[in-house]
């Protein structure tokens, strides 16, 4: 996951719009996945690009045996991001206390 937000930092993908919505090539994608599962890196700077990386780091989200945010605590989080609380940065604050310890480390 860091190795994959690096390389889009590196090359200002955080500056392009929209790159978790744009696909990456799906060929690349799956040969760059298949090369960090089997060596635990992958040819970022030869062979992949930013919406590629972006969509590694969406699939491998998605392919997590549990949420990042448990169900019972999406309530609190939505509201805070949404704004609807006036104290929305405490609200954030304490539910990401109350993530589990996995959970609490992939989100620093």
């Amino acid at each position: 996951m860091t190795r994959l937000c690096n390389f889009i930092q590196v090359n200002n993908g955080f500056n392009q719009e929209g790159i978790f919505r744009v696909s990456g090539n799906a060929k690349l994608v799956d040969k760059l996945k298949h090369q960090f599962d089997d060596t635990g890196d992958a040819m970022l700077e030869e062979i992949g690009d930013v919406p590629s990386a972006a969509a590694l780091i969406k699939l491998f989200i998605r392919e997590l045996p549990d949420p990042i945010i448990p169900h019972h605590l999406h309530l609190p989080f939505f509201d805070a991001v949404k704004g609807e609380c006036s104290y929305n940065i405490q609200v954030m604050f304490l539910s990401f206390l109350s993530l589990p310890s996995s959970q609490g480390r992939l989100s620093k």
